[in-house]
């Protein structure tokens, strides 16, 4: 219903508090960079009023979920702040010389990629795209706040394009976990999809339905490619289940398709990323199946081209935009992730909670592969993974000639 109230009106007033001093100063580079003709350096502004910004950006009001249908229904949003009000372009302007100078050698380029500009970038896009498929949304979303967990998903139900109030209607009397339940039985039975059992993570031995999405994951540390679409670890198939079980136990149809090998350790700080990705570059020779353009490919999930092994060695030499790009995917794709190799000579990213000798499948109308350990007379969902020579429906069309047999996995 807020989404109709939202969408008719004129516009829609943000509320971000008060100023401070420093904020204030920030209020002023923005409305000086938008009115002036001649757009200064970012860098020419007051240190401080880069700290301002950081501040603006930090607000709780970002990070609520509530707010996502706010910004994409709106006609036009306007943001107040203190007494000053200003369209929400202001931001959406102030953020292109951001993007372009965070990674330069400029000393205050730190302060840049800090500010948390991102969640406004994110908020900008959901509104560009307008309505999106609820796996984006519910990825896209993964660290907002939400009061009630069950507002994770009702929040975002105006906004979806693959199901409505009309296939789950909102109902606070229903217990959480069957809230999702619901959600992945109607995804699974009635879009073929199984997309959704990749925000699941077993974080507890004793946790019972690890396919349940979790929103425990370590704040920063992002989910593989927004766009869920973009791997196709299982082809064009739909997902193949037995429900004569559920909830208790979701019965998937899937091919058990590798083992983890060797761990090389996951990327926690970001200063240390480049120290951690030479360890890895190192283990990766030892995977026979793949080879250093594929470990290129890993490391951007996917986002490789010419220069990239000069970027790696001299990444200060770069042009700022092509380091900005690089440096986001490197970032984006290995924070908080464990790198691994497998039996069969395969690289891969998974969660850093990966183990020597867990499984790798790959389970129909399923985006990515996914980890999996054994657990007695079932399995739990460690977490989705991105492996080379698998992201394509290798695996999948390896069944149809013999290479791999189909089964049906137990997942609890």
């Amino acid at each position: 219903m807020m989404q109709k109230v939202y969408s008719a009106a004129a516009s829609v007033v943000i509320w971000l508090g008060e100023t401070t001093t420093d904020v204030d100063l920030a209020l002023d580079m923005i409305l000086d960079y938008n009115n002036s003709k001649k757009k200064e350096n970012i860098f020419s502004y007051k240190h401080d009023a880069l700290r301002g910004l950081r501040k603006l950006f930090q607000k709780t009001w970002w990070r609520r979920i509530w707010i996502v249908q706010e910004v994409v229904a709106a006609r036009a949003l306007v943001i107040v702040l203190g007494r000053t009000t200003f369209p929400w372009f202001y931001l959406r302007r102030i953020c292109s010389p951001i993007i372009q100078l965070e990674f330069t050698n400029h000393a205050l380029a730190p302060l840049l990629r800090s500010c948390g500009f991102q969640k406004f970038r994110d908020l900008d896009s959901f509104r560009a795209a307008g309505a999106m498929p609820v796996m984006r949304l519910l990825r896209s979303t993964h660290d907002y706040h939400a009061t009630d967990p069950r507002d994770k998903l009702y929040a975002l139900l105006g906004m979806t394009s693959d199901i409505s109030t009309q296939d789950l209607a909102p109902d606070y009397n229903r217990p959480v976990c069957k809230v999702f339940q619901d959600l992945v039985h109607f995804m699974a039975i009635r879009r073929g999809s199984l997309d959704l059992i990749c925000l699941g993570q077993c974080l507890d031995p004793d946790q019972f339905q690890s396919w349940l999405p979790s929103w425990q994951a370590e704040a920063g540390v992002k989910l593989f490619g927004r766009k869920v679409r973009s791997y196709h670890a299982a082809g064009d198939t739909q997902a193949v289940v037995d429900m004569s079980q559920f909830p208790r136990t979701l019965i998937v149809e899937g091919i058990i398709a590798d083992t983890v090998a060797m761990l090389g350790g996951s990327v926690t700080i970001a200063h240390k990323c480049a120290s951690t990705i030479q360890r890895w570059r190192h283990l990766a020779t030892q995977a026979k199946k793949c080879s250093y353009d594929d470990f290129l490919k890993l490391i951007g999930a996917g986002v490789d081209g010419p220069g990239f092994e000069a970027f790696l060695q001299h990444p200060r030499k770069a042009h700022p935009r092509v380091a900005q790009k690089r440096c986001h995917a490197i970032t984006r794709t290995t924070m908080g992730r464990c790198f691994f190799t497998t039996k069969d000579g395969r690289l891969g990213l998974c969660p850093a909670k990966v183990q020597k000798d867990d499984t790798i499948a790959v389970l129909k109308g399923c985006h990515a592969p996914v980890i999996i350990r054994a657990r007695q007379d079932h399995w739990v969902i460690v977490g989705e993974a991105y492996v080379v020579g698998m992201m394509s429906g290798e695996i999948v069309s390896g069944s149809q000639i013999g290479s791999y047999r189909l089964m049906m996995i137990p997942l609890k």
